[in-house]
């Protein structure tokens, strides 16, 4: 990336950030934090889709357990590729990107859950 475009991004997104918000994407203000301190780098990231035929066995509530018909794990908890979303090569990274954040969403939730029964 070039350095100047790289500059000229952080002073547009600070000027944003102490201003009315995001003129790109619309976050609010008050939901941004401004970059302050120099060094700032670039990195180029790609997404990659890894799959594998081993995973982790769960339950309906994300827990992981023992053995495939075995007891959860207490307070163990799974989401994404390692809990077997393994999709043909031909649904492409979309997909692949799509279980992982809705299983994560979801287990985020039985998380929540359990921890607001645990304080009953």
């Amino acid at each position: 990336m070039n350095a100047e475009n790289l500059k000229a991004t952080i002073k547009a997104y600070n000027s944003d950030a102490a201003g009315s918000g995001d003129r790109v994407f619309g976050t609010p203000a008050d939901q941004m934090a401004p970059f302050l301190t120099a060094p700032f780098y670039a990195v180029r990231a790609n997404a990659t889709v890894d799959e594998t035929n081993l995973s982790l066995y769960d339950d309906d509530n994300m827990n992981v357990l023992m053995s495939k018909e075995g007891e959860p794990i207490v307070n163990l908890y799974a989401a994404g590729g390692v809990v077997g979303i393994n999709l043909p090569e031909e649904y492409g990274l979309g997909f692949h990107i799509m279980s992982a954040l809705t299983s994560g969403a979801y287990a985020g939730n039985c998380v929540r859950e359990s921890l607001i029964d645990s304080e009953k």
